[in-house]
């Protein structure tokens, strides 16, 4: 008779009181755990594999997950093979095999690889940690032990296709004043480095003296010439000290915090979560996560402080017995139509399918604010340029209309 073998697992669970506990227990899966667990009188919130150094897959390069548009792709590739009955690890061969992306390809390789030889699909995803994130695999989980793996599936080719259009607004956004300051970055350099230099030897020429304005600006452009290794060293400096320190705890909150004030940025950024909240917890509770795990991976999954203290906030009212609307309330982040909805949900029974549609209502207010910021950026950005050239322009030209004055 074949031994099983024994991992070492750590686990966060809360009991009745909702208090937290945290530990390790050897079992031979993951699901060994959760029956533990619940078998102690815990709650499970997270469940996850303890590898040791030496076991981890060397052949894999560490580097960023995969693009939300991708995992939509590989989800609805795997749903329709499984509907069509073709067998888990067929099905993913025949993905590995399809794809063009080498690190991904010898990901599924190695899945399949640990599927065939018994593992189960959340276990195996759960040691790729920098390719599949806590959402996916509690989704798997989830999918595994209800029996409707396919089903779990399709809504997650849902959710990253709602959240790749959300991420493609975004950097929509982002895109045009990114484009016009560089534009105008380039501008500048080229009048600084090869246009003033060329006039300042024509001026020389002319016997006379030039008008006050072209003098002073000639002026600045000659103090700047002259110290431009000091003003790069400022600047350089002032971005990493900048960075240095973003990554404390104080500094990082607050950058969170002056983010979220910035007109129209900030209210895109809150709208976007508050659609990535909705959607993603319509998406885990709709398949059986629980409230607290549901919670605890929404708060991992954005990297701003005032929001994640929100979330937090929110997840230990809940612990303490208060109801999810009434806990988000009390968080004093979330708009009324946020909690009104919740509170319509929680009292309908229908949450998830509440919040899927709160998710859309905010996904299409924040493709309007994107759209407001363009329309707003674009005379402002054209004001901006159109000054530089007009300064410069003045400027230079300034003494060839008052010519017969130096001479």
């Amino acid at each position: 008779m074949q031994s099983v073998t024994a991992h070492n697992f750590k686990y966060v669970a809360r009991d009745e009181d909702g208090l937290r506990h945290e530990g390790t227990y050897q079992a031979a899966c993951e699901r060994d755990v959760l029956t533990w667990a619940r078998q102690q009188g815990l709650v499970p919130v997270k469940v996850e594999p303890v590898t040791k150094r030496s076991h981890k897959r060397k052949s894999l390069p560490v580097g960023k997950r995969i693009s939300s548009g991708r995992m939509a792709t590989s989800c609805w590739q795997l749903t329709t093979m499984l509907e069509g009955g073709i067998v888990l690890t067929e099905a993913i061969e025949a993905m590995a095999i399809d794809l063009k992306n080498p690190r991904f390809r010898r990901v599924l390789q190695n899945i399949n690889e640990d599927v065939k030889s018994g593992e189960t699909l959340s276990d195996s995803v759960a040691k790729f940690p920098n390719v599949f994130s806590p959402l996916f695999r509690t989704m798997i989980l989830a999918g595994e032990a209800s029996g409707t793996l396919p089903e779990v599936l399709k809504r997650m080719a849902t959710y990253y296709e709602k959240r790749d259009r959300l991420i493609r607004q975004s950097r929509q956004a982002a895109a045009y004043p990114i484009f016009v300051f560089l534009f105008v970055f380039v501008i500048v350099g080229v009048m600084a480095f090869f246009v003033i230099p060329r006039f300042k030897l024509i001026f020389e020429t002319i016997n006379g003296q030039l008008p006050a304005f072209t003098q002073a600006f000639l002026a600045v452009h000659e103090q700047m010439m002259s110290n431009l290794h000091l003003v790069a060293l400022g600047l350089l400096a002032v971005v990493l000290i900048s960075m240095l320190y973003a990554r404390t705890s104080l500094g990082h909150w607050q950058l969170s915090r002056i983010v979220l004030r910035i007109p129209l940025v900030g209210r895109i950024l809150i709208r976007s979560f508050y659609a990535l909240f909705c959607r993603t917890m319509a998406t885990l509770l709709g398949s059986g996560v629980s409230l607290l795990e549901a919670l605890e991976i929404v708060e991992d999954m954005t990297s701003n402080d005032v929001i994640k203290s929100a979330v937090r906030r929110t997840r230990n009212a809940i612990t303490e017995g208060s109801g999810i609307s009434a806990s988000m309330q009390s968080s004093r982040f979330f708009s009324n139509t946020v909690i009104k909805m919740t509170e319509v949900g929680e009292k309908s029974g229908a949450l998830p399918e509440v919040l899927d549609k709160t998710s859309d209502y905010y996904e299409k207010r924040v493709e309007a604010l994107i759209n407001t910021l363009i329309r707003a950026m674009e005379p402002i950005l054209i004001i901006i340029v159109a000054s530089i050239v007009l300064v410069v322009l003045i400027a230079l030209y300034l003494p060839v209309f008052t010519i017969s004055d130096i001479q």
